[in-house]
């Protein structure tokens, strides 16, 4: 599933992530920059402060997490959230 989003241009890892998403038969999610506002300011709220790029990870999980509860997920949050002071 691919949604209205952002990109990052150049993402460290990017060809070892989309080979474990092809071996996997993973999917991309992505989030729009109000989710990703809305997705920090819960995370803050739940004592993780991070980064407005890590933020978009837990706002793709949000919109996952609707669509189907039958997978584990693992989440990265990274980053001192120090860029958005």
């Amino acid at each position: 599933m691919i949604a209205e989003g952002i990109a990052i241009a150049a993402p460290e890892r990017a060809e070892q992530i989309l080979q474990a998403i092809k071996q996997t038969n993973g999917y991309i999610m992505t989030a729009n920059e109000q989710e990703i506002k809305e997705a920090h300011t819960a995370l803050t709220a739940k004592g993780f402060y991070v980064e407005p790029t890590t933020a978009a990870n837990y706002a793709a999980y949000l919109k996952h997490q609707k669509a189907t509860t039958q997978e584990r997920i693992v989440l990265p949050l990274c980053g001192a959230g120090l860029k958005s002071v």
